[in-house]
């Protein structure tokens, strides 16, 4: 069966708010020390990337209502593709400066859509 539109909303909701509460008072040298939160916060990114790369396959018009989604799924093209390459400095920054914004955009098309928009 095909999974909404909403259903893959949820899954990014429910990562970036994951990312986000690992990210409240990590510094990036604690970060880049510990392997576990390395590789948990890469699968979400992983994640994020994917139910966007789904969104833009499956419900374009939802999709085109995020500002950043070609960059999303090439970040997790290259992580999952590239992951030796993956600079650690630079995903701590995403993590720490874009997520939460994602956050919110994800949170404004659901709305949308539960008010049928």
């Amino acid at each position: 069966m095909p999974r909404s539109a909403e259903a893959h909303l949820r899954e990014m909701e429910a990562a970036a708010k994951y990312l986000i509460r690992k990210a409240n008072g990590l510094s990036l040298e604690a970060y880049l020390d510990d392997q576990d939160i390395r590789f948990a916060v890469e699968r979400n990114f992983i994640h994020i990337g994917e139910v966007m790369a789904q969104l833009r396959r499956e419900f374009p018009a939802v999709a085109s209502q995020f500002a950043d989604i070609a960059r999303i799924v090439d970040s997790r093209n290259f992580i999952i593709h590239r992951y030796w390459d993956v600079d650690h400095t630079a995903v701590f920054l995403t993590l720490t400066t874009k997520v939460e914004p994602l956050l919110a955009e994800v949170e404004r098309v659901l709305e949308a859509l539960q008010r049928g928009g």
